[in-house]
């Protein structure tokens, strides 16, 4: 029940009422004669009440991809720990500008104290930058702007349109995302 205070479609400023309680009532009993009584009735009003917003989001990404190549040269080292103390082989020698680090842990106790003993293997490898490709950008890109939507549009809500604008720099590319969106709006105050 309610009664309609905006056409469908049409433009509303923040605070308008949209759909009203109160219901005008005419008197339609016989032998009023020339008078005729205006009243009104208070109802529950209710409706479904939608509107079109333009979200608007911007976030960077990264232009290169970092490709890590593997040369073969690879050093052997011992890890342990105990109570407090620790001892590392790797980290008295690393003859690599750049490595992967794997640890594979061989003994761990807890009782009567602390005790960790791994295997440490250290991988040379050379590091590459490499530019991304447009289908790599444009899929970064609406990864990203789902994740700003879950965050700041309505779960119900439904996308009438969406627009990507990339701007390219040396490292980053600037993306500017509009949205329009159709979501449920208003809130029922009572008075």
């Amino acid at each position: 029940e309610g009664l309609a205070q905006v056409e469908k479609g049409s433009y509303a400023e923040k605070g308008e009422i949209l759909i009203s309680g109160i219901v005008p009532l005419a008197d339609t009993t016989y032998g009023n004669g020339e008078e005729e009584v205006q009243t009104s009735r208070f109802v529950h009003a209710e409706g479904e009440v939608y509107g079109k917003q333009n979200h608007r989001f911007l976030f960077y990404l990264d232009a290169w991809n970092l490709k890590r190549t593997e040369t073969g040269f690879w050093i052997p080292g011992i890890s342990l720990q105990c109570d407090g103390f620790a001892f590392d082989t790797t980290k008295l020698f690393w003859p690599f500008d750049s490595g992967i680090r794997k640890e594979t842990e061989l003994i761990r106790l807890k009782k009567p104290f602390k005790l960790k003993l791994s295997f440490i293997s250290v991988k040379e490898v050379t590091l590459q930058k490499v530019k991304k490709s447009e289908a790599e950008i444009k899929q970064e890109a609406l990864t990203a702007l789902r994740k700003e939507m879950k965050e700041n549009v309505a779960e119900k809500a439904q996308i009438l349109n969406k627009s990507l604008s990339f701007s390219p720099g040396e490292n980053i590319i600037e993306v500017a995302a509009m949205v329009e969106v159709l979501e449920e709006i208003g809130e029922t105050k009572t008075f």
